[in-house]
């Protein structure tokens, strides 16, 4: 029954993902630690993402923009590591309240101020969003809010902005794997819940398809806004 629910949480969580850009791995952080020990459900979602995002590359591969990704891939591959170490070296109730506080004060921001902040894609700024995004992703693995903000400030595109988020996230989960097998997160365990959120994962992404073509970004932006802030709220309370 646990493979099951680690099924159907992925499928959730690549549908929403695939038609707004990120949202995986917020719901799959949500609701898998829940069924599965946290740092079991971080390398899962590492796996099941780095094949999800790697697909959605290559479908929308040319609107991608490169330019873009530089600054911010270069500070989240630094700080990632720090936040893989942070990982496997706290307790799963810790880890889960903390993600809690992540997860609704980035619900809060985006209730509140998404739609008045613009950022240009400076430098300085791709530098610190991508460095955020980094500690996020290799704690939490919810690494995209960050990008987020950065790339739809940075688009009038929606094809654009879905294409080089993904790619973003194809290269920082390259990374971040990278750093959960070098530091020794992985068991037949981490393999099999693998597998079962790959089956969710593939029906979701074509479910996603399917919204980002019907209903409108904002539409669906707030949906994964105020799934967020519930899920902060039950990590929190229930631990």
């Amino acid at each position: 029954m646990t493979y099951l629910w680690v099924g159907i949480i992925a499928f959730l969580g690549s549908m929403l993902q695939t038609s707004t850009g990120f949202g995986f791995a917020i719901v799959c952080m949500a609701l898998w630690p829940f069924f599965i020990p946290f740092k079991v459900a971080a390398a899962v979602e590492v796996f099941s993402a780095f094949l999800m995002v790697i697909y959605i590359s290559i479908k929308l591969r040319k609107h991608i923009n490169l330019k873009m990704l530089i600054f911010p891939t270069i500070s989240s591959f630094i700080t990632g590591t720090l936040g893989v170490f942070l990982l496997v070296s706290s307790g799963d109730a810790i880890l889960r309240r903390a993600l809690g506080g992540v997860l609704f004060l980035m619900s809060l921001y985006f209730f509140l101020f998404s739609e008045r902040i613009k950022i240009k894609p400076t430098p300085a700024k791709g530098l610190l969003a991508g460095a955020i995004s980094g500690i996020l992703n290799g704690l939490f693995n919810v690494g995209g809010p960050p990008m987020v903000v950065y790339f739809l400030s940075s688009t009038d595109d929606k094809l654009e902005y879905n294409a080089t988020i993904q790619f973003y996230f194809s290269l920082s989960s390259i990374s971040v794997l990278g750093m959960h097998l070098a530091m020794g997160n992985f068991s037949l365990d981490i393999a099999k819940f693998s597998l079962a959120a790959t089956g969710g994962l593939v029906l979701g992404i074509f479910a996603g398809m399917y919204l980002f073509k019907k209903f409108s970004i904002n539409t669906i932006k707030k949906a994964v806004y105020q799934s967020m802030a519930v899920f902060g709220l039950m990590l929190l309370i229930f631990g």
